[in-house]
């Protein structure tokens, strides 16, 4: 398994089209090919439509993770927004960050 906290870092040193091809034509073959787990994190807000559109369409599934603000209490969420071949529900979950620092659906 790969994870990759935040691959928009790559667009600063390469142009956008660049890191878009460079992904779809190296990465993604890359991890078919040894049948491993890729989780590559991108941060919204950063890139252009364009470049969402087409990794969003390259990858298998799509999880969400988010941070809210309510009266004064952060509040991480997560949800699957897409997953090839598996049925899921897209609905916002609240996580709860233990004292270990280990990360659990909240309730």
């Amino acid at each position: 398994m790969y994870v990759t906290e935040n691959s928009s870092v790559l667009a600063r040193y390469n142009d956008e089209k660049s890191w878009v091809d460079y992904t779809l034509t190296r990465i993604l073959p890359a991890v078919s090919m040894t049948k491993a787990m890729n989780i590559r994190g991108i941060t919204v807000g950063v890139h252009s439509d364009s470049a969402y559109k087409q990794l969003e369409a390259a990858f298998d599934g799509i999880i969400d993770v988010k941070v809210e603000e309510r009266a004064g209490e952060l509040h991480n969420l997560i949800r699957v927004r897409k997953m090839l071949n598996v049925k899921f529900d897209s609905r916002w979950h609240k996580l709860k960050v233990n004292d270990n620092f280990e990360v659990t659906l909240g309730k």
